[in-house]
């Protein structure tokens, strides 16, 4: 009997059909869960799975947005090569989704939930820096006057502060694509691993250069695996021994100089391994649509709102019981009349 030949990524892709969607949504819900205890009992609170690796489950189902956004990313900018699709094709999926978000938590949940007066509100220039400032991903600002005063947490907005460096993730592979790097894959893997090996560098250090390039550092981390398993797809194999291998490596490094970089080498193999083993089921997920984004900008304002609903009083799960579906409808609402429309125009470019 001859053995069953290993399957490559390359091979996987063939396919076209995968589970990214499905687990960016299921990353997308895990970043709720994990703000749930911090917004439902105020900052310090400690999550569950941060007590066991160190690492809040939010913070894992970042780096692994942040895997996925390498890999497709990187194959986007490979397939069209062209900066003026690629710029506007990012600029359509990030910015129309949260402007509109915003601008709804700003004008419309803001006044009502305020303990200033609608006209003190919004003649409070706070209101519109908020606006502004957040969905140009520039200096985020997480408060709306007189908003959620009484809860734990006060701030508004908590999680699209990495939608800044995610932009910064997309301005590296522009540079890379203007400068060349795309013109064959031996330059393309030349540029991956000089990047990997200065990241993996910065990473095990114990300095700091300034508290936004360290933040930049530890995500563009997994997005550099994601570029390299794009860029090495016909050599990499698809096996689940060795994400065990990895994922085991990782677990034995706890507490070392080289666990977080570990940690995200085994979140982004392992993502890319789910994604890419076959189930047909879940794959029927892909036709309801993409609404991780959606679940990613909503959560965090509806679980300070349900936490302004109950006086202060309720409990981690509570906050994500209560939060959960009324973030999903917003999202599903969001990818149908905001989200995808966007993206049908960027096609047209």
């Amino acid at each position: 009997m001859t053995a069953k030949p290993r399957r490559t990524l390359a091979e996987s892709m063939s396919a076209r059909d995968n589970h990214l969607n499905l687990i960016r949504a299921i990353a997308a819900v895990a970043v709720l869960v994990s703000h749930a205890w911090p917004i439902a009992l105020g900052m310090g609170s400690v999550e569950p799975v941060e007590r066991v690796v160190g690492y809040t489950l939010g913070q894992l189902a970042v780096l692994i947005f942040f895997a996925i956004s390498g890999f497709l990313i990187t194959a986007s900018y490979d397939r069209s090569r062209s900066p003026k699709k690629y710029v506007i094709a990012r600029f359509l999926r990030l910015i129309p989704g949260l402007f509109i978000s915003v601008v709804l938590i700003a004008i419309i949940m803001g006044p009502l939930v305020s303990s200033l007066p609608p006209a003190i509100y919004f003649s409070n220039a706070g209101v519109y820096e908020f606006i502004v400032k957040n969905a140009i991903l520039i200096s985020p600002q997480y408060r709306l006057p007189g908003v959620f005063q009484t809860n734990p947490m006060q701030d508004v907005e908590g999680s699209i502060w990495t939608l800044a460096y995610e932009a910064m993730c997309y301005g590296v592979i522009l540079a890379f694509g203007l400068l060349g790097g795309f013109k064959n894959i031996r330059i393309l893997r030349m540029i991956t691993v000089a990047m990997m090996a200065f990241l993996v560098v910065l990473n095990i250090q114990d300095y700091s250069i300034s508290p936004r390039i360290d933040i930049f550092v530890e995500f563009a981390l997994p997005f550099s695996f994601g570029m390299a398993f794009y860029a090495w797809k016909n050599e990499i194999i698809l096996s689940p021994f060795w994400a065990c291998i990895i994922l085991a490596i990782a677990f034995f490094c706890h507490d070392t100089k080289i666990y977080p970089v570990f940690v995200a080498l085994a979140l982004s193999y392992t993502t890319i391994l789910l994604a890419y083993t076959a189930s047909t089921c879940l794959l029927a997920y892909n036709r309801l649509g993409d609404y991780s984004y959606g679940i990613y900008i909503y959560a965090f304002p509806v679980q300070g709102l349900m936490v302004h609903m109950s006086k202060g009083a309720m409990s981690p799960a509570e906050n994500i019981a209560t939060a959960l579906p009324i973030t999903i409808f917003l999202a599903v609402v969001s990818w149908h009349f905001v989200e995808k429309p966007a993206l049908q125009v960027a096609k047209r470019f």
